[in-house]
């Protein structure tokens, strides 16, 4: 009976389980419908340990991917596009204050993490595009402040959707919260502690402090200017080391730990010695910080200096260091004004803006200007750029300082039109300079302008130079001052002076415009103006026009053409195969093309990437003020002075945006003229 009775008790429990025993059964766990092959305490998280533990109800789940561009330059969030089921997205912007060098206010971050729901005690998987900086940044901000059950996406999004992942459209609901943050800021060095470390490395080479730089080659090197960088190149005795070289350039995922370690220790780093780790300002260091944590080093062994190399580069520690150049894209840095400085330079004859720029043969003429200061004094500096083999030569002087003059080039003779001295005497004088005896006469051999000016515009045609338009008095917010007449000048009777071209008068009064010549036609590009009538609520007005006159029939007057894709002030043109260019303004980083015979104009993109490679104009520097010329398929820029395009009179480096490199365009690139 006690052996009958046991088994219908062993079989009653089998049937319960199956579930065939009425008000009984047993709890059936839930099975995964894959293998599950990943380690949920890893740093690194595969996909299948993310999809196993998106049913964790603490897990949180962060897009950090920043702002992408269609092909027509529009921008959009990836995140709106498609992101993995419940995820929310961070902004890796808002981590730190990148116009205070990348610093973080740890109270508005914790504000800001609150408003995303977040809080320390979560478990949390971050992931970008794979290959990228923002996910670093994102998780060492997260880390730092106590977020310590912190994860991320190996190969990111990308490896995600490649692998059949789920993807959304649908936003996550957010339930805003308080973050409590826990920081740490051991590890974070601002420049007061990199500063010591960087003396020692000086005096005592790599024996306690190892730099680290992640920036990209170009951007190490100097053929690149970061943003908000006052030069290009790096810190004397720092190592680099890409960020990229941390991923798989095939999957995106990380590398193996001991492939870290290796690639660290061979540039003398180990976790004995302090690492000094650092980029632009905190982001490609944030991924190094995580990938060396990752593979075991140390927390106590690195520091995160994320003012980097932006913040340094406005300090007079020392001169940075390039390299050669090499040919990275289709604007390309090939020298400096000064063959023998390094991009910054505190010497006024090698970075300069707002001179007399012209051109004979395959040389730019780059004829005195402003310093390195908006209120600095001019200069006297003549320098020539050689497009037959890239060189900067330095040449005879002005025979007085001088800036915002005009010149044009007449067989081998340059002519420097206006302008004004260190005294702010607004100039009438006219000097010519001799290119093959590298000669100034004394300003008084050619006929005097009937009314100096400045900030105006000259070119020649045949023997004949026409000056146009400009400023005839000190202030440029008064209409008054504004000019909007042209005269000639024929160089073979300097007797016969300047000639007032009533019928050629401009069509608008205007300062920092660009006169093109092509066979007879002169086109008058651009502008600007202003109108002090009282009530004005913008009283400066820029202008996007173009205009032509045939100089063999002044009487006909100018002709309007189609307007340009935007404004356009304090910039140069040129003309390159029958197209004419203006390679950037007070109002745009973007280059302008315009075709005569079709009369239309476009905007070349060039902040885009093709081939993996950034093509920046300059890195979305508002430049104008500068030198130019053209030979061949290609322009060049030299100098200048430019602005961030979100920068303001009020920002802390105003009117320090000087330049001296000399920038190759290629017209002919077919990724930008297809």
């Amino acid at each position: 009976m006690r052996r009958n009775l046991k088994a219908i008790i062993v079989i009653a429990a089998v049937l319960a389980c199956a579930g065939l025993v009425v008000g009984g059964g047993c709890k059936k766990k839930k099975k995964k419908l894959f293998p599950y092959t990943g380690n949920p305490k890893s740093m690194v998280w595969d996909i299948t340990t993310l999809k196993y533990e998106m049913d964790n109800p603490d897990l949180l789940i962060i897009d950090t991917r920043v702002t992408q561009y269609y092909d027509n330059g529009v921008a959009y969030n990836p995140y709106d596009a498609g992101h993995i089921p419940g995820a929310i997205y961070l902004s890796a912007g808002k981590l730190g204050n990148d116009a205070n060098f990348g610093y973080s206010d740890d109270a508005a971050l914790a504000s800001y993490l609150g408003t995303l729901g977040i809080t320390t005690d979560m478990r949390i998987c971050i992931y970008d595009v794979g290959i990228a900086t923002s996910v670093g940044r994102a998780w060492y901000h997260l880390y730092r402040l106590g977020c310590k059950d912190l994860h991320i996406l190996d190969g990111g999004y990308p490896y995600w959707e490649s692998k059949g992942g789920e993807t959304t459209t649908t936003p996550t609901a957010v339930a805003p919260t308080t973050f409590v943050a826990s920081a740490d800021n051991s590890h974070l060095w601002t420049l007061a502690e990199f500063k010591p470390a960087w003396d020692d490395v000086q005096a005592n080479g790599s024996q306690t402090y190892v730099i680290i730089d992640y920036r990209e080659e170009p951007l190490f090197s100097g053929h690149k200017i970061c943003p908000d960088a006052a030069f290009g190149g790096h810190i004397p005795d720092t190592n680099y080391l890409s960020y990229k070289d941390l991923f798989d350039a095939n999957t995106g995922k990380f590398k193996s730990k001991t492939q870290i370690s290796n690639m660290h220790a061979a540039l003398g780093a180990s976790k004995d010695k302090t690492n000094v780790l650092i980029c632009n300002f905190g982001w490609r260091s944030g991924v190094a910080f995580f990938a060396l944590v990752y593979a075991g080093w140390p927390e106590a062994s690195l520091k995160h200096y994320t003012g980097g190399f932006r913040e340094w580069s406005w300090q007079t520690y020392s001169d940075p260091v390039t390299y050669p150049y090499t040919t990275y894209n289709c604007f390309d840095y090939v020298n400096d004004l000064d063959e023998n400085m390094a991009f910054r330079s505190l010497k006024a004859d090698t970075q300069r803006y707002a001179g007399g720029s012209a051109q004979v043969g395959t040389k730019v003429y780059c004829i005195g200007g402003h310093g390195i200061s908006y209120t600095g004094q001019k200069t006297d500096t003549v320098q020539v750029f050689d497009f037959a083999d890239n060189s900067v030569s330095t040449l005879a002087p002005l025979p007085e300082p001088i800036a915002f003059s005009a010149a044009a080039a007449v067989g081998d003779n340059i002519y420097l039109i206006g302008g004004y001295d260190n005294d702010g005497v607004i100039l009438s004088k006219v000097y010519r300079y001799d290119t093959l005896l590298d000669t100034w006469d004394d300003g008084a051999t050619e006929a005097a302008l009937p009314v100096g000016r400045w900030s105006f515009a000259a070119a020649a045609i045949g023997n004949t130079i026409y000056a146009a338009g400009g400023l005839i008095g000190k202030v440029g917010s008064s209409t008054d001052n504004y000019s909007d007449t042209v005269y000639s000048y024929d160089t073979t009777n300097p007797g016969g002076g300047w000639t007032e071209e009533t019928d050629a008068q401009l069509p608008i009064i205007s300062r920092c415009h660009a006169l093109v010549p092509d066979g007879n036609l002169l086109y008058f590009v651009g502008g600007m103006w202003y109108d002090d009538t009282p009530g004005q609520t913008s009283p400066k007005n820029y202008l996007t026009t173009i205009y032509v006159i045939d100089t063999t029939n002044l009487a006909a007057g100018w002709t309007q053409l189609a307007d340009g894709p935007g404004k356009m002030a304090g910039h140069s043109a040129t003309l390159v195969n029958g197209k004419i260019y203006v390679p950037g303004s007070a109002l745009t980083a973007d280059v302008y093309e315009y075709t005569p015979g079709a009369n239309t104009w476009r905007a070349l993109n060039t902040t885009s990437t093709y081939d993996g490679v950034d093509r920046p104009c300059w890195v979305g520097w508002k430049k104008y003020w500068y030198f130019l010329g053209s030979d061949g398929d290609h322009f060049a820029t030299i100098g200048g002075f430019g602005a961030k395009s979100n920068q303001t009179a009020t920002h802390p480096w105003h009117k320090k945006k000087f330049f001296n490199h000399v920038y190759l365009f290629n017209t002919a690139d077919t990724k930008i003229n297809p």
